[in-house]
C-alpha cells in the first residue's frame, strides 16, 4: 500500500508532538508513581481506548526513533503488536497503514528469530522499510495521530 506521503512542516510536527505529550504524560506519570506495575499491561486498564492508542503509538515512535524496530521488538512491545496494529488501523491514514506494514515485517522477523535464532537477513527488509519510516512516515504519523486523538477525545 505504498502511497506518496507529504512531509508536514516542522511547526506542524512540533504542535502535534506537544499535544500528544500533553495527552500521554498523565499516564507516564501514573506509571512512574507505581499506580500500575507493568507499563504495557497495566496501562491497558488505566487508559481509555483513545489514550491507550496514543500511548501505544507514541511508544512505537519513541522506541523506533531511538533504536529502530529491532529495539521496539527486543524491548517486548512486539508482544502487544496486535493491539498496536488495530490502533494504527483506527488512525487510518496512509502513514498509519504503511507503519502497519513495517510493524508486521518486524513482528515476522522477531518471531523467526525466536524460532530459528538470530539471522541478520531476517531484519534486512525491516531495515529498508525503517529508512522510509525515518525519512517519510514518522513526522506524518505524529501529525495524523494527534488529529485522530483530538477528533476522538471530543467524540
Amino acid at each position: 500500500m505504498t502511497q506518496t506521503i507529504s512531509k508536514p512542516s516542522p511547526e506542524q510536527v512540533e504542535a502535534a508532538d506537544k499535544f500528544l505529550y500533553d495527552v500521554v504524560d498523565p499516564f507516564y506519570e501514573a506509571w512512574s508513581r507505581g499506580e500500575f506495575d507493568e507499563f504495557r499491561d497495566g496501562l491497558l486498564d488505566y487508559c481509555t481506548p483513545v489514550t491507550r492508542a496514543a500511548v501505544g503509538i507514541q511508544r512505537l515512535l519513541g522506541q523506533v526513533l531511538n533504536g529502530g524496530f529491532s529495539q521496539w521488538a527486543d524491548n517486548g512491545y512486539v508482544e502487544s503488536a496486535d493491539l498496536l496494529v488495530r490502533d494504527l488501523e483506527k488512525v487510518g491514514t496512509p502513514a498509519a497503514w504503511e507503519t502497519v506494514e513495517i510493524v508486521m515485517l518486524a513482528v515476522a522477523a522477531w518471531r523467526r528469530d525466536e524460532d530459528e535464532g538470530f539471522d541478520e537477513a531476517h531484519w534486512t527488509r525491516v531495515e529498508q522499510a525503517e529508512d522510509k519510516f525515518f525519512d517519510e512516515l514518522a513526522d506524518q504519523l505524529i501529525v495524523d495521530l494527534a488529529a485522530w486523538v483530538k477528533a476522538n477525545l471530543q467524540a
